[in-house]
């Protein structure tokens, strides 16, 4: 007897595989663009605000793929591990001539990878408030 739990897809790979594959694929492709950016595109002085946004997007998606990648990793591993791979972008930027270390840098990164496991954590919540109940 076939575990429900394992769906299949093409190839014989199952869609949990799959989903741990693509992520771990798109991390390769998306942790070179972020260090790039953070270290070598132009520091724009006018533009603070939307720089934060752009930290707290790409951390939410850093920690996204993380999620993805490793699934049985705990929170608050991930959380140190974004936190860890703030703090060392913003340490490199120190060794380039046009960009800085911002605390403020390092929060926003923060920020974007405590929503993404509060916003994964909520709808894990209600997911699992939702199929839980019996019908009436």
């Amino acid at each position: 007897m076939r575990d429900s739990s394992q769906h299949r897809v093409g190839g014989g790979i199952d869609r949990n595989n799959r989903r741990v594959v693509i992520a771990r694929c798109l991390l390769l492709i998306v942790l070179p663009v972020i260090g790039w950016l953070a270290t070598f595109s132009p520091w724009q002085p006018f533009m603070q605000f939307s720089d934060k946004l752009r930290h707290i997007a790409a951390f939410f998606v850093l920690t996204g793929l993380i999620w993805q990648s490793w699934p049985a990793v705990p929170v608050y591993r991930r959380l140190l591990l974004m936190v860890a791979l703030g703090l060392g972008l913003e340490l490199v930027q120190t060794l380039t001539p046009t960009r800085e270390f911002h605390l403020d840098d390092l929060a926003a990164s923060a920020m974007g990878a405590i929503v993404f496991e509060g916003l994964r954590e909520s709808y894990r919540r209600i997911y699992t408030l939702l199929t839980s109940s019996p019908s009436r």
